[in-house]
């Protein structure tokens, strides 16, 4: 696994041992920048259920002004730092130790932030109640796109008002659902 192109292009990423965690592929990953296009030029991301952080970090090096990341995974932590270091992303990075949800539920998303990318184990069915917890930040969403990345026999639940669904787009056993915050 590595960045695909910017400035970082080239670099190879540390992924841990064991099926835990599944990096977006290359292949998935080329698509979804070539979808979102300059819409991550100077943009502020966010990289839940970050793991490796190939997406945040495949955004910074596309440009991006700053990530946050966010894991809970104790091995993908230390992975996810190595990775930050070696691309040279300390500075535009900040990684957040902790189970998606509870962060929804208790931080202030910065207004102005224009990609969440939301990529968690296919098994977890969170992706419902992932979204639901976007409901406190609406306001300072406006505007955002949301990527959710899930298997394609396991698509949201219950997709909430406040979000359009704009693109749907299936790589292999990989979907890629495009929501906009309206």
């Amino acid at each position: 696994m590595r960045i695909i192109a910017g400035t970082a292009g080239g670099r190879t990423l540390k992924s841990p041992k064991g099926s835990r965690v599944r990096p977006t592929s290359d292949r998935v990953r080329e698509a979804l920048f070539s979808i979102l296009g300059d819409r991550v030029a100077c943009a502020s991301v966010m990289d839940l259920f970050a793991g490796t952080g190939s997406l945040g970090l495949e955004a910074l090096s596309r440009g991006a002004q700053r990530a946050v990341f966010v894991e809970k995974n104790p091995a993908a932590l230390s992975c996810l730092k190595e990775n930050i270091a070696i691309c040279g992303f300390k500075e535009r990075s900040k990684v957040v130790a902790s189970p998606v949800i509870p962060f929804l539920n208790t931080t202030t998303i910065a207004e102005g932030t224009g990609i969440i990318f939301i990529d968690p184990p296919y098994s977890s069915h969170e992706y419902t109640k992932v979204l639901l917890a976007f409901s406190k930040h609406v306001k300072s969403l406006s505007g955002c796109r949301i990527v959710l990345e899930h298997s394609p026999g396991l698509p949201p639940d219950t997709v909430p008002e406040f979000l359009e669904t704009v693109d749907s787009r299936k790589y292999g056993d990989t979907v890629l659902t495009f929501f906009d915050v309206v």
